[in-house]
């Protein structure tokens, strides 16, 4: 499969998109626990572990949307707002770096840091991007990527 780039022009991505795709995808995930949870608990019979499944389910339904996109150098709220992930060379950051970026990163490395920290080092990871020249998160830093806008109309007939 070959990977695509994001026609110009590019421009890196706003603080306002950014965080639109982050609260975009808070609500997915929210909304399929919340769909999971209706449906696992009584099919459980009111059984606790309903709840505890839900997040899991969340997850993966996340998880093969990221799959599906990630190629694109995008992730599922990222689809949805035009922006990509590229590489310091500007090419789109294919499945590798964005597992590279999402899971490894942020998913394990961020989430189990948040037991040491208190969640200090997430905010911190997350907040980076405000005062960065680049507006990469510590996440971008280490994997080296930066997150950019591309507009529907500069791509409506060559879509990634």
């Amino acid at each position: 499969m070959a990977v695509a780039s994001p026609p110009p022009p590019v421009n890196l991505a706003s603080h306002a998109r950014r965080l639109g795709g982050w609260a975009i995808e808070a609500a997915l995930l929210t909304a399929v626990w919340v769909i999971a949870v209706l449906i696992l608990f009584p099919v459980m019979d009111g059984a606790a572990e309903g709840m505890l499944i839900a997040p899991a389910v969340a997850v993966a339904v996340w998880l093969l949307w990221l799959l599906r996109v990630a190629p694109r150098g995008q992730t599922p709220g990222k689809q949805l707002l035009g922006l990509y992930v590229v590489r310091a060379d500007g090419s789109v950051a294919g499945l590798g770096h964005m597992l590279l970026r999402e899971v490894a990163l942020k998913g394990v490395g961020l989430w189990l840091s948040t037991a040491v920290t208190f969640g200090f080092a997430w905010v911190i990871a997350a907040l980076w991007c405000l005062w960065d020249k680049d507006r990469q998160c510590l996440w971008d830093k280490v994997a080296g990527t930066r997150v950019v806008h591309v507009p529907r109309a500069a791509h409506a007939g060559d879509r990634p």
